[in-house]
């Protein structure tokens, strides 16, 4: 009973009030500072692309991304210290990139000790001892 008598109340308080934006009488003194705005900005001209324009943004991407590609032949060597020496050295001058590619990747190492940063809560993976009973 008590739940419909509020329920009540509250469609009568609701209904008897009256929201309403405070807008003056005459709209043309509405203080609007994009009212008179004209058609073309200054400095910019109108734009008359012919055809699809989804068809010309994807184009400049991928010209864009192949410049990007083009680029990163010549700028790998600054990233990769490789030794052809031999084929443990190589693998060993190359274990660094592979370490960070494997971190952005988000690929969890299973040798590592896994690290608790939320101090004072328990470990997710605490570690494990066996006893012979």
């Amino acid at each position: 009973m008590v739940n419909r008598i509020l329920l009540f109340s509250l469609v009568v308080f609701f209904y008897t009030l009256k929201a309403e934006a405070q807008v003056s009488n005459n709209r043309a003194d509405v203080n609007f500072p994009y009212k008179n705005m004209p058609a073309i900005l200054p400095g910019t001209k109108m734009l008359a692309w012919e055809g699809d324009l989804s068809v010309r943004m994807l184009d400049g991407a991928h010209t864009f991304i192949d410049e990007k590609i083009d680029q990163s032949i010549s700028l790998r060597s600054k990233l990769w210290s490789r030794d052809l020496s031999s084929s443990t050295a190589y693998e060993k001058s190359i274990e660094p990139n592979r370490n960070r590619f494997i971190q952005y990747i988000g690929v969890e190492d299973k040798n590592k000790s896994l690290s608790n940063y939320g101090v004072g809560f328990a470990d997710k993976f605490p570690s494990v001892s066996m006893q012979k009973i």
